[in-house]
C-alpha cells in the first residue's frame, strides 16, 4: 500500500509543475502579442502604435507575475531543518555528517519535513497563477480595446478621404 505522505508529495509535485507549465504559457502568449504588435506596428497609424505602445505596461506585470511563478523558491526551515532538507544538509560538515543525520532519523518525519517544504513553495506559486492570469487579461482586453479604436481610426479616415473626394 502506497504512503498517504508519498501520494501527498506527487500531488504538490503534480501541482508544482502545472503552476510552471501555465506560467510558461503565459510567458510564451504574451511576448508572442509583444511581436505580434511589433511586426504590425509599420502599417498602423502612429496614434495606434502609442496606444499599443502602452500595453507593454500590463504585459511586463504579467511577465513578471509569470516569472514569479517560475523562479526557484528555497524554503529555510532554521535551525529545526529535518534530516534530507537542504537547509539541513547545508548547515552540516560534509557528506557523512548528511548520511548519518538521515539514517539516524525517522523516515515518516523525513517525508512530512519535505511535504511541508513542498507545500510552501506551492502555495507561494499557485498565489501568483491567478494574479499572472488576470494581468495577461487585462493585457489582451487593453490590446482589443486599441484594436477597436484602430478600426475606429481607419474608419473615420476612410469617410474623411470620401467626402473630400465628393466635395
Amino acid at each position: 500500500m502506497t504512503d498517504p505522505l508519498d501520494m501527498t508529495i506527487d500531488h504538490t509535485r503534480d501541482d508544482l509543475r502545472r503552476a510552471d507549465a501555465t506560467a510558461g504559457a503565459i510567458i510564451f502568449f504574451t511576448l508572442g502579442l509583444g511581436g505580434i504588435i511589433a511586426d504590425a506596428a509599420g502599417d498602423l497609424p502612429r496614434v495606434v502604435v502609442i496606444a499599443a505602445t502602452f500595453a507593454a505596461v500590463p504585459a511586463t506585470v504579467t511577465i513578471r507575475r509569470a516569472l514569479a511563478v517560475v523562479r526557484p523558491r528555497m524554503i529555510d526551515d532554521g535551525e529545526d531543518a529535518a534530516p534530507a532538507s537542504w537547509p539541513h544538509a547545508d548547515r552540516q560538515e560534509d557528506g557523512d555528517a548528511v548520511l548519518a543525520a538521515i539514517d539516524s532519523a525517522d523516515p515518516r518525519q523525513i517525508k512530512a519535513a519535505q511535504e511541508w517544504s513542498l507545500a510552501k513553495i506551492a502555495a507561494a506559486k499557485n498565489r501568483e497563477v491567478p494574479r499572472a492570469i488576470s494581468s495577461f487579461v487585462v493585457t489582451v482586453q487593453y490590446l482589443a480595446a486599441v484594436a477597436v479604436v484602430s478600426a475606429l481610426v481607419y474608419l473615420v479616415m476612410a469617410i474623411v478621404s470620401l467626402i473630400s473626394h465628393l466635395v
